[in-house]
């Protein structure tokens, strides 16, 4: 088990992609870490409310630690060779421009 901090508007998917090369894991994601938050900025984005449950398709809190089975069958090697150790990041802020 490793442990590595989830950046600016990643999701639960993002991460398991990162680092087991599929998105499949988030699953495992889920289970090795039952206390995941969302990123409070991502909720208003979405006039989003409830802060009692956590939803995957919305970013988690940045700097977050988060465990990760470096040892799981579910790791995909090869693909994460070929992801060559990018960040992933798909949640919407609609900043469309702004960084170019």
């Amino acid at each position: 088990m490793k442990t590595v901090t989830v950046r600016d508007n990643q999701t639960i998917y993002d991460v398991a992609v990162q680092y087991y090369g599929t998105p499949e894991a988030a699953g495992l994601v889920l289970r090795d870490n039952p206390t995941l938050v969302n990123d409070a900025k991502a909720m208003a984005l979405l006039d989003i409310v409830d802060t009692d449950n956590f939803y995957v398709d919305i970013a988690i809190r940045p700097g977050i630690a988060v465990n990760i089975d470096d040892d799981s069958r579910m790791r995909r090697d090869n693909t994460l060779k070929e992801l060559g150790g990018r960040v992933i990041t798909t949640f919407d802020t609609g900043d469309y421009g702004k960084n170019d």
